[in-house]
């Protein structure tokens, strides 16, 4: 049988939704979701797998990573708003990110394309509410552990060392 895996951001709320559609004699889906780390100083991408979608731990974890990033996309909205950039009508997802803004600030017409709202509003999509990155790779490996889940790096940061994924291998 075939195998697929759905990893949206601090949530699982697609592979879940997606499982339903799963039929026993057809492909399988893999439950997945990527969670925002932070590792030396900068947010790092972990791909968990196999976990428990219900474990109390790992749902905190991501609930509050969803707190987080919409305290960013309000500190966003905020900077956007001191350019006297105001984007009311604007749809909130659940789990906003900067792509989301990029599509509304092009879908209003104050950019060309994604890659002008990124290019042209790049100070904006920096700017941060305090505690709004991603939460400590430990707690992050420690939840998918007690989930009963696999953690994978999404994609190594540059400046990524052996040494430094020894240390991840360990936690």
């Amino acid at each position: 049988l075939a195998w697929g895996g759905i990893t949206d951001h601090d949530t699982v709320a697609g592979a879940l939704e997606a499982q339903t559609f799963c039929q026993p004699d057809g492909p399988r889906l893999l439950l997945g979701v990527e969670i925002t780390a932070r590792h030396m100083d900068r947010d790092t991408h972990v791909l968990a797998y196999q976990f428990d979608s219900i474990n109390p731990k790992l749902c905190g974890l991501l609930e509050e990573m969803r707190r987080r990033r919409h305290r960013r996309h309000k500190a966003r909205l905020d900077a956007l708003a001191r350019r006297g950039i105001y984007l009311p009508d604007a749809p909130v997802p659940e789990v906003p990110g900067r792509r989301h803004l990029a599509q509304a600030l092009a879908e209003t017409g104050l950019a060309n394309s994604l890659q002008d709202s990124f290019r042209r509003y790049r100070s904006e999509f920096s700017s941060g509410a305090p505690d709004s990155g991603g939460i400590p790779m430990i707690e992050v490996l420690a939840a998918v552990n007690d989930a009963g889940g696999k953690a994978v790096l999404a994609h190594p940061p540059q400046g990524t060392t052996l040494e430094g994924l020894r240390t991840l291998k360990g936690w």
